[in-house]
This record gives structure tokens, C-alpha cells and sequence, in this order.
């Protein structure tokens, strides 16, 4: 938990520093979409720091739901985030701004990729070994924040094959990754403040 949000708000740094320079709006959402899974790996630490705390008088079923809590919390925070990128790359589409888009951001946007998913697979082999659902659902966070930088590597060779629409095309796909992130974390939350049937286990 603690090295994904260390990696994750590396990337963030890179993510947005691009972002700034380019001026592309699917980039600058990317960044945010990252910065998101910094919350997300915050709630797997949470997790397992409450699982650790004894039932109480007070809560004798333990801890666990406040984890659920901060997810559905959180979930509500990425779908404002999701909505304001959508809104803002339908905006760019009516009123392009000219973007500066160098061969060597590309290359470290998708040196990025890379990272991501092998964070995805650290996350989700670690979810594996000690049979944690949190864990893989971290995974899946990464491996979406992967597929939306994709997006935004078609957007900015777009950018320079002189398409600098399909930054803002992008930027809604982006959106669209992080406002599905949020409904995904806000559906499993429900799920268990609702109660689930256990396992057969």
C-alpha cells in the first residue's frame, strides 16, 4: 500500500508537470486519474490497519465497515473529478488551445504504462498470496489508470500528426475511465454496507 502510493504520486508529479507544458486536457485528466489511486491504496492501508482493531461494547462486529465508508467517500470525490474532466474536454472541443506535444513526452508517458502495470501485478500476486480482495481491487485500479494513459498516448501522437481534436476526444475517454473507477468503488462499498452472504468457506 505504502509503495503504490509512493509510486503513484510520482507519477502524479510527471503526469501533471507534462500536463502543464502540453496543455493537453487528457493528459491533465490522466494525471488525476493517478492521483486517485492514491486514495484508493490509502483505503488499503486503512483496511488493514481496522481489520487489526478488536471489537469493542460499541462495535461488536469490529471495524471493518469504516473502510467501507472512506471507499463510498472516496468513489463520491472521483465522480466529481470524472465529471469536471468530461465537461472540460467537451469544452475543448469548442475552443481548442494549441498544444506543445514533444517525441520525448510520449516516450515517458508510456514508460508510465509500464510502471502501472507492473504495480498491477505486484498488487494483485501480493492479493493472491494472502488471499486479499482489497489487494486485487487495487490491482484493477492500476491496470484502468494504465489503459487511460494509453488514451492519452493515442491523443498526443494525434496532437502531432496534426489531430489536436483527439486530445480532447481523449480527455472524455479519460473521463469516462475515472467516472466508471468511482462507480466501480462506490458499487462494491454499497455491496457491503448493504451485506453480503459469506462464502461457502
Amino acid at each position: 500500500g505504502y509503495l503504490s502510493i509512493f509510486c503513484n504520486l510520482f507519477l502524479f508529479g510527471i503526469k501533471l508537470f507534462l500536463a502543464i507544458i502540453s496543455q493537453s486536457i487528457a493528459l491533465l485528466a490522466d494525471a488525476f486519474h493517478t492521483l486517485m489511486d492514491v486514495a484508493t491504496s490509502g483505503i488499503v492501508i486503512l483496511g488493514f490497519k481496522l481489520s487489526q482493531k478488536p471489537a469493542d461494547a460499541e462495535h461488536p462486529f469490529g471495524h471493518g465497515r469504516a473502510e467501507t465508508i472512506s471507499s463510498l467517500l472516496i468513489a463520491f470525490l472521483i465522480g466529481l473529478v470524472g465529471i469536471e474532466f468530461l465537461k472540460s474536454s467537451i469544452g475543448r472541443l469548442y475552443n481548442s488551445e494549441e498544444l506543445m506535444v514533444d517525441p520525448r513526452m510520449i516516450i515517458i508517458i508510456v514508460a508510465t504504462i509500464v510502471i502501472k502495470e507492473i504495480m498491477a501485478r505486484v498488487s494483485h500476486e501480493m492479493g493472491e498470496l494472502i488471499e486479499s480482495d482489497i489487494l486485487k481491487g487495487d490491482a484493477v485500479h492500476h491496470r484502468s489508470d494504465m489503459l487511460s494513459s494509453l488514451l492519452v498516448v493515442v491523443g498526443l501522437i494525434g496532437v502531432r500528426l496534426g489531430w489536436p481534436e483527439l486530445d480532447s476526444f481523449m480527455g472524455i475517454g479519460v473521463s469516462l475511465f475515472i467516472l466508471y473507477t468511482g462507480y466501480e468503488l462506490a458499487r462494491n462499498a454499497v455491496d457491503e454496507l448493504l451485506g453480503k452472504p459469506p462464502t461457502k468457506e
